[in-house]
């Protein structure tokens, strides 16, 4: 195991705010190597109960069968970084399946099995799966999208009734768990992809991201920091939903039991809480305010409940009040995260007596990130008390979008940071851009002169930007940044300018491309924040 120091970025020139600086240590290997060697620590510790099947099971069990399932996977001619889809309601066998997919070195993307037929053939266009997961109610649909696209693909049925698919029990039948099985070794688990998860599709179709092995281990420390030490946990939410991939990957991490529940109403809610003794629950606002509200409230003892994750998108001062009223014995920890950022702050149970104070307020940074809040205008430095456009960098910044990792997908480049140039120059150049409403606009980089031309050749002008201070100033290969308003959301996601001598201007133009062209909200703007490690 290596110590790392925390990633240290640059936000300069504005008020920043900086969580915790932690340095922890790296388990080498990646995930899978990981998650092996804990799971064969306490093998009869309950590791997921099944509510709606009866079904318990051990970390022991959970890890034979995975090994099973990654024998198979191998004989199928799954290999290191292929892709691998998952698209169910919550069962047990999923777990199997993530444990699978990281001891191989598969890239597993979850879908969330409520996508629409539109939602999931686009995402399967990105993601060119060799195999995939489902059950009676998604592998129908699977069905339909690899006879559109034309795809030959595998599909398995985690439901054993349904004639006419791969079940997924039957080809654990084939395998007996082999002693000598060992997991893949990740030599970079910062920049390997483990796990590609989609956004929720708030403003137009869900987008793919990739989360190295690394990132998901440090989203496990903060939830773990969060929660304080957990026995047992409830969340009704579906494994692609970023936090509940993370307590999945928590339950390998510790000896944590995952209770997976029956599809939520507000009895159902509290009659399992009620005979599971539950502690821990991770239920959004939405669930939680219907649960506080019920009249099953009062037909359940509940003081077993002591902790209730919420969320922060739609939850109000008052929300956080009605819910300290209505049950007042237990502490409701609110979050703020994002799949392409982590979690960016929380209330610890730690420190929960301090947000009793702030009750319009989320909570404090986690450890190893910065952010910084700017005027949506101006884009310099606000502080307290403002409204403005939230920057991020830190240890849960995703490795990218698919699109930009996808070598079928790729131009020679994706993201161009234009560094050192005049403080107006890049500016005023993509103002008339934008203006202009070009259909396609060329960037063209080499050493030491950049220009911007549009889709006829035409060029407005070159720029020689001041010496740059990085190995890539002796470079002379031309860069090229191709954007065609047909393809912007699916080929180039997004584009990022900035620089030391440039930041208001490039960072403003930046912004306006972002939200006008490409349609991107502006308050993940911080993915596309350059900075330095110092």
């Amino acid at each position: 195991m290596a110590s790392r120091p925390p990633r240290r970025k640059s936000l300069s020139g504005s008020i920043d705010i900086e969580g915790s600086r932690v340095s922890y240590e790296i388990y080498n290997g990646g995930l899978g190597k990981r998650y092996f060697d804990k799971l064969g620590q306490d093998l009869d510790q309950i590791i997921q109960v099944d509510v709606s099947t009866g079904v318990t099971e051990t970390r022991g069990s959970v890890r034979g069968r995975a090994v099973k399932l990654a024998i198979e996977m191998k004989q199928r001619g799954i290999k290191h970084d292929d892709i691998i889809v998952m698209c169910s309601r919550t069962n047990t066998d999923q777990v199997i399946v993530v444990l699978a997919a990281l001891f191989i070195g598969a890239n597993l993307a979850p879908l969330d099995p409520e996508f629409n037929y539109k939602e999931v053939l686009d995402l399967m266009k990105q993601l060119k799966p060799k195999l995939c997961f489902g059950d009676s109610r998604t592998i129908p649909q699977f069905d339909r999208i690899f006879q559109a696209l034309n795809m030959n693909i595998t599909t398995v049925n985690f439901n054993p009734d349904q004639a006419g698919t791969v079940q997924f029990r039957k080809l654990l039948l084939a395998h007996k768990e082999d002693e000598k099985f060992t997991p893949i070794f990740v030599e970079a688990p910062r920049t390997e992809v483990a796990f590609i998860l989609p956004t929720q599709g708030t403003t137009g179709l869900p987008k793919l991201i990739c989360l190295s092995h690394e990132n998901i281990f440090v989203q496990t420390v903060i939830l773990l920091e969060i929660l304080g030490q957990p026995d047992k946990v409830i969340s009704f939410f579906p494994i692609s939903w970023f936090f509940q991939m993370i307590l999945v990957c928590l339950t390998f991490e510790r000896p944590v039991t995952r209770i997976i529940p029956v599809m939520f109403t507000e009895r159902n809610a509290c009659k399992i809480i009620h005979d599971f003794s539950i502690r821990h629950a991770i239920l959004g606002t939405d669930y939680a305010m219907k649960m506080a509200n019920s009249p099953a409230l009062r037909d359940y003892n509940l003081n077993c409940l002591r902790v209730v994750m919420i969320g922060t998108v739609n939850t109000m001062k008052h929300d956080v009040q009605t819910l300290r009223q209505l049950m007042p014995h237990v502490k409701f920890l609110q979050c703020y995260c994002l799949t392409e950022t982590g979690c960016i702050a929380a209330t610890r149970l730690s420190s929960y007596s301090k947000s009793m104070f702030k009750q319009g307020g989320i909570g404090p940074l986690t450890m190893n990130c910065r952010v910084r809040i700017v005027d949506t205008e101006t884009r310099k430095g606000v502080g307290p008390n403002s409204y403005g456009e939230l920057l991020y960098t830190g240890d849960g910044l995703m490795l990218g979008f698919i699109a930009d990792r996808c070598p079928e997908r790729q131009r020679p480049t994706k993201i161009i940071y234009m560094e050192h140039f005049p403080r107006t120059s890049i500016g005023n150049v993509l103002k008339r851009i934008l203006r202009r409403d070009l259909l396609e606009v060329e960037i063209q980089y080499s050493g030491s002169v950049a220009s911007i031309s549009t889709r006829d050749g035409r060029k407005f002008r070159e720029y020689i930007p001041k010496k740059r201070h990085s190995e890539e100033s002796e470079d002379s290969d031309v860069t090229t940044l191709q954007l065609s308003t047909s393809e912007i959301l699916t080929e180039y996601p997004f584009v990022a300018l900035a620089g030391s001598d440039a930041e208001d201007a490039a960072l403003s133009a930046a912004t306006n491309m972002l939200d006008d062209v490409f349609g991107i909200p502006r308050n993940i703007l911080a993915t596309f924040w350059p900075a330095d490690d110092k």
